[in-house]
């Protein structure tokens, strides 16, 4: 039931939102969710890693975490966020081993981590016939976008 994994990583990561005053976590999750044939344990490292990303990056405004299902037969999570957003040069980049994207011209906030976040997400989408891609705007914040396939290949009703 990816509902109670989203549940849970959405509670885990409320402490560290609540290390940043100016920074708020909306959860947007549809309710019923349909199941995924998926090891949970699997799921909430993808969505923790999400959002954790996204509260490390972003100190203002908010981080949203979106999930329902679409009519071509998936699960979709999308997690958003007000922070610096991605450039264009970096977007592919981002999930390369070891590669950690820096806020231009920021020296000071140097991302912490060893790079392997984005990556093992990938890894674990894809070998469940997934996909995930980014959408960025240097200065707008940036969505993430996962999607998973129902075990019908269409959403329950």
């Amino acid at each position: 039931d990816p509902s109670e994994v989203i549940k849970a990583t959405l509670a885990s990561t409320e402490v560290q939102v609540m290390q940043k005053p100016g920074l708020t976590l909306r959860d947007q999750c549809e309710d019923n969710l349909p199941s995924l044939i998926m090891d949970p344990d699997h799921l909430a490292q993808i969505v923790v890693n999400l959002l954790s990303n996204a509260v490390k990056f972003t100190d203002q405004g908010h981080v949203s975490l979106h999930a329902a299902a679409t009519d071509d037969g998936y699960l979709r999570i999308q997690i958003s966020d007000t922070g610096p957003g991605i450039p264009a040069h970096e977007q592919k980049r981002i999930f390369e081993r070891f590669y950690q994207a820096n806020r231009e011209g920021d020296n000071l906030h140097k991302p912490k981590g060893t790079g392997l976040g984005l990556t093992i997400c990938q890894l674990i989408i894809e070998h469940n016939q997934g996909s995930i891609r980014v959408e960025s705007e240097p200065g707008k914040g940036a969505t993430f976008i996962v999607d998973l396939p129902l075990p019908s290949g269409k959403p329950v009703s």
